[in-house]
């Protein structure tokens, strides 16, 4: 189907499988909704001006699989709307959005699904949220899900949440940030954020996260398992094997990257560079070991805590007026803090807290 005129409405309901349905528009203001039930459908949207897009495939529906989604909002679609909902098994979604101020929406729920969000325009939101068919997803888990997220743009915002076991999200931000509050949203509607940011959520077991941001003033936050008292996040349980990855570089002043993981197993990197960097690590359980990198620069802030059995963690940070805290409180933990430069300040804590 292909609408060339404004305020164009496009509505597509297919049931069955191996069906097919594509919808272009290329005027302002036009919305287009697609739903297809079954297994094998492909569904494609494409939009070249301000738009709205609604695709379904196989929901409320746990037996649907395989089906792919896509949908391509082209330069000039400033403020467009995205919004894919798919359910089942090893199905494939797919957004692009090259204008400025895009929202995009994607709900996986089933396992072995792949989520895939491109943005290339300022002030872009991407969501996206993976999990199980109920809400008790130690039932009925979700798992195997990949997720990736890639924005280039001032001031974007990225939230992935993933339940189950053995999820991979991968998020790549650049473009500037700045200090002042944005138009992000999360899954729980819009709220007031610092852009540039990035939020991944993983509950359960053998999941990894990787955050590489490359921007001033950018902010990430990786919580896996969880746990965290300063004041809330919590809970931890069943959570194991998890790894969080986080770089910010290439200028990365005053960056933050905040990492919680509670359970087995864990491993946290995180390296930023430049001036002002703020790093947070807190890791509840056994076998976890945790590098902050924060070089090139002087006033970092690095705070590790590792709560029990075999923990390690390594800082260094270079240039000034660098801070580093290290809590180990208990079990055959090794800290080792490098500083260089003047006036910096290290404190380590081994043993009963």
């Amino acid at each position: 189907m292909k609408q060339l005129g404004s305020s164009s409405n496009a509505l597509v309901d297919q049931n069955g499988a191996g069906n097919a349905a594509s919808t272009t528009q290329t005027a302002a203001g036009a919305i287009s909704t697609l739903r297809q039930t079954g297994t094998g459908n492909i569904g494609s949207v494409t939009q070249d001006s301000a738009a709205t897009s609604n695709l379904e495939q196989g929901n409320f529906d746990a037996s649907s699989s395989s089906n792919s989604a896509s949908v391509a909002q082209n330069a000039g679609s400033d403020g467009s709307f995205s919004d894919i909902n798919q359910n089942g098994t090893g199905n494939t979604a797919t957004v692009t959005q090259n204008g400025a101020n895009g929202d995009s929406f994607l709900y996986t729920a089933g396992t072995a699904n792949h989520a895939s969000v491109t943005q290339n325009a300022a002030s872009d939101v991407s969501v996206v949220i993976q999990h199980d068919f109920i809400a008790d997803s130690s039932a009925n888990p979700s798992t195997g899900n990949q997720a990736t997220v890639l924005q280039d743009g001032a001031n974007t915002y990225s939230y992935i949440a993933q339940d189950g076991g053995n999820n991979v999200a991968n998020v790549k931000l650049s473009g500037e940030g700045v200090n002042t509050s944005g138009r992000h949203t999360d899954s729980a509607g819009y709220v007031i954020n610092e852009p540039a940011e990035s939020v991944v959520l993983q509950i359960g077991t053998g999941n990894a996260a990787y955050v590489d941001q490359i921007s001033n003033h950018a902010e990430s936050n990786v919580y896996q398992g969880t746990t965290f008292d300063g004041t809330a996040v919590n809970l931890a349980d069943g959570s194991a094997n998890n790894v969080a990855n986080v770089k910010q570089n290439a200028g990365g002043d005053d960056s933050r990257s905040d990492i919680y993981q509670g359970g087995v197993g864990n491993i946290a990197n995180t390296t930023q560079s430049s001036l002002g960097g703020l790093a947070d690590v807190r890791q509840n359980g056994i076998g976890n070991t945790s590098d902050i990198d924060q070089q090139s620069g002087s006033g970092h802030v690095a705070t590790v805590e590792q709560y029990a059995n075999g923990n390690d963690s390594s800082i260094i940070q270079n240039g000034t007026s660098n801070t580093a805290t290290v809590g180990q409180y208990s079990d055959g933990n090794i800290s080792s803090v490098m500083q260089s430069g003047s006036g910096n300040t290290a404190t380590v804590t081994q043993g009963t807290h």
